[in-house]
């Protein structure tokens, strides 16, 4: 009986992880989409700019809110309900900080146009949630594994990485595909790793502590 609804549980959870997950990758394209289409100047012409364009304008302001805060909070609540259980650590630990300096990032963005120390801090912020990607992508490739379809989320993260690297040193105004590429292949893998403990064969063997019942 115990074991039966620690399976029970175990699954209940994963599946809610996954909806988690999946519902803020969604509201990340859904709202960036929206704040595409209703000012594609910001982003798309010859001089590239970056995300937090939407940020600082008033037609566009709450759908960029909703592409950066909806996602963080969907993430922060998948990783608390992972916990810190060995099979789910390297997934939890990237969507826990992800969410952190996307907020971070997010709450940035309001005042870096400002002065130069608020815009230093909002590119600082920005970078350091790159690299939160890139180790979390990490993580959850040294502690889960990874399914086939994982290399080609890995590769197309990594084709952002070498496009920061451009925009940075080189002048190349390529942030928006850069962040898009970067997004892309972390979202895919955090999605493909929740669908990987949310699967029977790996809910099975998933280590998440169940609530006490009493006998």
């Amino acid at each position: 009986m115990g074991d039966e609804f620690r399976r029970r549980y175990i699954g209940n959870v994963s599946t809610r992880v996954l909806s988690d997950v999946v519902r803020g990758q969604i509201s990340f394209w859904l709202f960036t989409a929206t704040c595409v289409a209703l000012h594609p100047g910001f982003v798309l012409g010859a001089d590239e700019g970056g995300m937090s364009n939407y940020g600082t304008h008033l037609k566009t302001f709450v759908p960029y809110t909703l592409a950066l805060g909806a996602t963080a909070l969907y993430s922060l609540r998948a990783a608390g309900r992972l916990g810190s259980q060995p099979e789910s650590r390297g997934l939890a630990w990237a969507l826990r900080n992800y969410a952190t300096f996307l907020l971070l990032v997010l709450a940035s963005t309001y005042v870096y146009s400002l002065n130069r120390g608020w815009r230093d801090v909002h590119f600082t912020l920005a970078i350091a949630l790159a690299l939160v990607e890139v180790i979390g992508a990490a993580e959850i490739v040294l502690t889960m594994g990874r399914e086939r379809r994982d290399l080609l989320f890995l590769v197309v993260q990594w084709i952002g990485v070498v496009l920061l690297v451009l925009t940075g040193f080189f002048g190349v105004h390529v942030l928006f595909l850069t962040q898009v590429a970067m997004a892309a292949g972390f979202g895919g893998l955090v999605v493909s790793a929740s669908r990987q403990l949310s699967s029977p064969a790996r809910a099975s063997v998933v280590t998440m502590r169940p609530p006490t019942t009493s006998s």
